[in-house]
């Protein structure tokens, strides 16, 4: 008995001897932890950035940059801190700032969705277009929407830059011109960041669906309905894509889904089959009329495609 009332109060205090410490930032905490340099950094509600030791959580800085903070990015070497309403910061690894600007005084920007970048600039989705902005803190809008559109936050790749705007998925290249747009029908893109891997672009809209589009190609290779908005940035591991909807649940998709248009159905062959040069997709065909190539037919908005299959042997 005596072993047993030990046992147990051992697991009741391990289960409470995991907290390492907790710091005040003077408000709720609003960006995800970021590492920077040699501190841990977080947005605060009051509008400031703290840097805090990981060992401790003792404040080493803050710096003020303006309330509804988004979430963080690391560009030339420096943190870049934005706001909502149109505040960009970059700030150096002591605190001190690089410079700061302002779009709602440069261009007029009402809101502000998200930042990301490459090595060559900061990219913002804003509520009239996407700009970038240098290392020296020059801004230029390099791609307009119309005024008041709801954006995702941005990805930026080396070359390209990916986003939602209302119904539309764009993706450009690093100056401006678009390279492709695809379309949802009526629902929107709204909060879900796109995630880029080898050969396909990953979010989330407001039509209840993870959707999965072609990198170069733009069409849509799959999507998966759930029971609520997908609001969420996906998170893709191997040939795993996970994502939340708002009806409650995670999921887990296998990259290499199934085309199906309820009646047909092909399961795609595995990346590493692709990469042994065993199977090739060819270029997708749009069909007037409903008609089945190599036994398989899917369906996107209405319209007919078909995807020729080749076995190589």
């Amino acid at each position: 008995m005596k072993k047993t009332i030990f046992a147990f109060m051992l697991l009741v205090s391990l289960s409470f001897s995991s907290l390492l410490w907790q710091s005040s930032v003077g408000g709720e905490v609003l960006t995800k932890p970021l590492s920077y340099g040699n501190y841990v950094v977080v947005g605060s509600g009051n509008g400031d950035v703290y840097a805090l030791t990981p060992e401790s959580g003792s404040l080493s800085w803050r710096t003020s940059v303006g309330t509804n903070l988004l979430d963080f990015v690391i560009f030339d070497g420096e943190l870049v801190a934005a706001t909502t309403e149109g505040k960009i910061d970059k700030i150096k690894p002591n605190g001190e700032k690089s410079w700061e600007i302002d779009l709602a005084e440069l261009y007029n920007v009402t809101y502000i969705y998200g930042i990301d970048s490459n090595s060559k600039n900061v990219y913002v989705a804003a509520s009239d277009g996407i700009y970038t902005v240098s290392k020296g803190g020059a801004a230029e809008r390099i791609y307009a929407v119309e005024e008041g559109s709801i954006l995702t936050p941005p990805t930026a790749v080396e070359d390209y830059v990916v986003f939602g705007a209302e119904n539309k998925l764009i993706k450009l290249d690093g100056e401006g011109k678009e390279q492709w747009v695809a379309e949802i029908g009526t629902d929107n893109f709204w909060k879900s960041r796109p995630v880029v891997g080898d050969s396909t672009i990953y979010i989330g809209a407001l039509d209840n669906k993870l959707h999965a589009y072609h990198l170069t190609r733009s069409y849509e290779r799959w999507s998966v309905t759930t029971d609520g908005w997908v609001l969420s940035t996906p998170l893709l591991i191997g040939e795993t894509v996970y994502f939340g909807s708002n009806d409650g649940n995670v999921y887990a998709v296998d990259t290499n889904s199934e085309i199906s248009d309820g009646k047909h159905s092909f399961r795609l062959p595995s990346s590493q089959n692709l990469k042994r040069g065993r199977w090739a997709v060819s270029t997708l065909y749009s069909l007037a009329e409903p008609t089945v190539i190599s036994m398989l037919l899917i369906s996107k908005m209405g319209h007919r495609y078909g995807v020729v299959l080749q076995w190589r042997g």
